[in-house]
């Protein structure tokens, strides 16, 4: 068989191989059938009274088919030179589902962990300088994850009852971020109390949102719609407030 029938029986197998393809799907071309809604957002960091900036957090929350929410987070706190990226999830109660955080303090790396709850249990992987760990927590039934951006402090009231009121317990998981960078990245158990103070009309530079207006230990937030958007937190004993400084949302 010479060269020529070789390379004619080649290319028709390749035809042939190509018709038998089935044709591509085509593509979407309209709105991602992954997102009911989103938002997104920017928040200031800076001090209370004399407003000195000390850093600023991206975030975005988008709102899934089966209601659970995922918030996507980038803090730059050039003040403490600290860098925080964290993905968090939650289900429609906003309970935490899952997190991944990272976290860099003073030039370099402090630790990384996926975090995922199952049940009344949460299971950390976690890696970084300072060694690889796993580690066991319990997870109760009304609780939420202190991952240390500001976004996610919105929803640490989510579990919070408004037919009953008052102050009220939440339990926190507090993921260990920005204490000595040779510390692991593990979790430690504290509680939280929350009271709803009211509903408020305030002003930020974003713009005017309709909150509610919660005490939290020694600081106030404001939340704002549906996914509990982050407006404002003070924490005057540290001197410290934060704004949300842009913000966009969609369908």
């Amino acid at each position: 068989m010479n060269l020529f029938v070789i390379a004619c029986l080649a290319f028709l197998s390749v035809c042939g191989w190509a018709n038998a393809q089935p044709a591509p799907e085509s593509e979407n071309t309209g709105a991602n059938k992954n997102i009911t809604r989103w938002s997104s957002g920017e928040i200031l960091y800076q001090t209370a009274k004399d407003k000195t900036k000390r850093g600023s957090e991206r975030w975005t929350i988008l709102v899934h088919p089966d209601a659970t929410r995922t918030l996507i987070t980038y803090n730059d706190i050039f003040a403490r030179n600290v860098i925080m990226n964290v993905v968090m999830r939650v289900s429609a109660s906003f309970r935490p589902i899952e997190a991944y955080t990272a976290y860099w303090n003073d030039g370099g790396l402090k630790g990384a962990g996926t975090f995922r709850v199952t049940g009344n249990q949460m299971t950390a992987v976690i890696d970084g300088p300072s060694g690889h760990f796993t580690q066991q927590v319990f997870a109760p039934d009304r609780f939420s994850l202190l991952t240390h951006p500001l976004a996610p402090d919105g929803w640490h009231g989510g579990t919070y009852d408004k037919k009953v009121g008052g102050a009220q317990h939440i339990g926190m998981l507090n993921i260990d971020a920005i204490s000595t960078p040779g510390q692991p990245v593990l979790a430690s158990v504290f509680e939280q109390t929350w009271e709803l103070l009211g509903e408020e009309k305030i002003s930020v530079p974003a713009g005017t949102f309709p909150t509610e207006h919660y005490r939290a230990n020694d600081f106030d937030v404001w939340v704002t719609g549906p996914d509990r958007v982050l407006v404002k937190y003070l924490w005057p004993q540290a001197d410290r407030e934060y704004l949300l400084v842009d913000y966009k949302t969609g369908p």
